[in-house]
């Protein structure tokens, strides 16, 4: 009855480091228990895949499936026993009730999962559904390496910091309501970064407003600030609104000068300048990841995807996404998709990285080669490198399509295996060893802040599960020479050895354009924020 303790605990509780410390039983009960809340947010996109991985063994489907249900019920109750108890006049009957519902649904949960030990022995594991102990995720971390996890709730957000030999557990008064606007009004900001004028010309963003990024800091980084002074990378597990934003573009002390000053944004103290951070769906799959680092290294450098050929104009005032040409496009699925905006710049972007990683013109499919056909046939298992750069949608975001996808080249004639969109589901059944996949499309970290939406978008989990250890993926769109200089600034670092890992990698990118004394406009985070890395950042 672990989310009990979680519930009660967390009604009072004591930072782990005060003077009266909460039993170290609790603490790693409400850790576990975070993660199994986390985790039942965002396993409709897992089930998903794993289903379709499982395709050849109905019984394990089902009970994958079994196993979501029972997660959503679990879910459910617990809520409702946490809601019971916070209650002052709630009666001792109902509490009661609340309690032994709960309890019912946690056996019930419990024995599925038991029966899908049973019967696919270390499944939990690789796909990171079981939730790990306090020590056992300090085994994982190296001694400048840490684990942060966030949960908001009606009321408060709740979050720990575990580092190789310490454990903080905080509770700041930031509610999910009061979370979710702030991320929404930064990812507002951060997100018109990505406009175009009709003709093509850049639009300036909007200045971005360090006073309410600075509240973020001070709510959720903050009070677990002190235990994370000597880490180097922080892997970052976040669900709800808090999913949707870019942590390194928090700054850590109160900003100075004018949002809309170049200089004073130079000038901020930014999280990344402290941190590399990387993104991750949940702790167990850091332990999956890794259990598989000793992979045989791959034999081709390079495989990229893009620039699909559609027929929307270049000049529409859209970044890679529907949202600007759903409205007014009807017919059939194969049409909605053509009338998508062409994006010939995806063609240096994978051209450029094919030469950065020192492969050739066979790596790349382009044009009518970047078809959902070709990555299904393509042997990518002995790949280092694959990316897409093409348009991304949100599960929904097109009627029909209930799974986030990427956008192809559609066939002349579509057909349930081949219409023109990679879905999250297919993405997973793909057989690959990739050290990185990029996908260079808007949407692909998480969606834009709204606590309802999970924290690591159902495409990225998908490539997880088809065997990829990092991803280096978008939270929105910005011009096609600035994803270049991040894309292949990136890959180039790592390659090189400049940058001892992948994380860091990317956190040396964001600096070389927040510095760049040529372009001081860049200092912006909406050009220089967009990417993160998710996976192992080793």
């Amino acid at each position: 009855m672990r989310l009990f303790i979680l519930a009660a605990a967390m009604m009072s509780a004591v930072p782990v480091h005060a003077a009266k410390p909460v039993r170290a039983d609790v603490v790693d009960g409400a850790f576990r228990d975070m993660q199994m809340v986390i985790g039942s947010r965002a396993g409709l996109a897992l089930s998903r895949s794993a289903a379709r991985l499982a395709s050849s063994d109905p019984a394990l489907s089902r009970m994958i499936f079994d196993r979501q249900d029972a997660n959503k019920r679990l879910a459910k109750a617990e809520a409702e026993r946490m809601r019971v108890t916070a209650l002052s006049t709630a009666t001792s009957e109902e509490r009661e009730k609340a309690a032994n519902e709960a309890s019912a649904a946690r056996a019930a949960f419990d024995g599925i999962e038991a029966a899908l030990a049973k019967h696919a022995p270390g499944y939990a594991q690789l796909t990171g559904i079981a939730p790990l102990s306090i020590k056992e995720a300090q085994a994982l971390l190296a001694p400048d390496e840490a684990i942060v996890m966030m949960h908001s709730t009606e009321t408060n957000s709740y979050i720990f910091a575990v580092t190789a030999t310490q454990t903080l557990w905080e509770r700041s008064g930031l509610s999910r309501a009061e979370a979710e606007a702030l991320v929404q009004a930064l990812r507002s900001s951060l997100d018109k970064g990505a406009a175009f004028a009709p003709g093509g010309s850049a639009l300036r963003p909007d200045p971005y407003p360090r006073a309410k990024a600075f509240a973020l800091y001070q709510s959720v980084w903050q009070p677990i600030a002190p235990a994370l002074k000597k880490m180097r990378t922080v892997y970052v597990v976040a669900d709800g609104a808090l999913g949707a934003m870019p942590f390194a573009a928090l700054p850590t002390s109160k900003p100075s000068g004018r949002d809309e000053d170049a200089s004073a944004m130079r000038r901020t103290k930014w999280l990344v300048r402290s941190h590399a951070l990387v993104s991750m769906p949940s702790i167990g799959s850091l332990r999956a990841l890794r259990a598989g680092a000793g992979s045989a290294p791959s034999a081709q450098p390079f495989a990229g995807f893009g620039d699909p050929m559609l027929d929307g104009a270049t000049d529409t005032p859209a970044p890679r996404s529907f949202a600007q040409v759903r409205s007014g496009v009807s017919g059939d699925l194969r049409s909605v998709i053509k009338s998508f905006p062409k994006l010939p710049g995806t063609r240096s972007e994978l051209q450029n990285l094919a030469r950065t990683l020192g492969a050739g013109d066979a790596s790349l499919w382009l044009g009518d080669r970047a078809t959902e056909d070709a990555v299904k046939a393509a042997n990518l298992s002995n790949t280092s490198v694959i990316a897409f750069a093409t348009h991304g949608l949100l599960a929904g975001e097109i009627g029909p399509v209930a799974e986030p996808a990427l956008v192809m080249t559609p066939p002349a004639a579509s057909d349930a295996a081949n219409d023109g969109l990679l879905l999250a589901s297919e993405a997973a059944s793909l057989k690959m060893n990739a050290d990185w996949i990029i996908l260079s499309a808007c949407n692909t970290a998480a969606p834009d802040g709204r606590a309802s939406n999970e924290g690591l978008s159902g495409l990225a989990r998908g490539f997880f599960s088809a065997g990829a250890r990092a991803l280096l993926v978008s939270h929105w769109r910005v011009r096609d020479d600035i994803v270049e200089r991040l894309t292949v600034g990136t890959l180039a670092r790592w390659k090189s050895g400049s940058s001892p890992n992948r994380a860091t990698a990317l956190q040396a990118a964001m600096l070389a354009m927040i510095d760049d004394p040529a372009h001081p406009e860049l200092a912006n985070p909406a050009y220089w924020a967009p990417f993160v890395v998710a996976g192992d950042g080793r």
